[in-house]
């Protein structure tokens, strides 16, 4: 299968997104505006058949150089521990509500 053709902004915006940017951070390193890097992240996630960020960098990461690879799977990973956190974070608060909605059934809260 043969790579899509980027424009070379595209490729610039790609670029910073593996490396990890926000659009914010991207729009300001390239001088355009916010609303212009979701413009040509559309267009790549539309070229690639992706529908987010991450797929993107990943499909993209399999033909960074080497070097770089790495970054793909660090940000993975990040992801990956910021969600667990997370989900630990709802699962208590919801285990918390659920106490909570218990007692006042049973009528141990005033």
């Amino acid at each position: 299968m043969s790579t899509p053709h980027m424009t070379k902004r595209e490729q610039q915006v790609i670029e910073l997104l593996c490396q990890g940017l926000a659009n914010k951070a991207i729009a300001r390193r390239l001088g355009i505006s916010d609303s212009t890097v979701k413009v040509h992240l559309h267009h790549m996630y539309l070229k690639f058949g992706v529908d987010n960020r991450l797929a993107l960098a990943m499909k993209k990461g399999r033909e960074l150089p080497p070097g770089r690879q790495g970054l793909i799977g660090e940000t993975r990973s990040v992801h990956r521990e910021d969600l667990n956190a997370a989900s630990t974070a709802i699962n208590g608060a919801h285990h918390k509500a659920g106490e909570s909605s218990i007692a006042q059934i049973n009528g141990e809260v005033e």
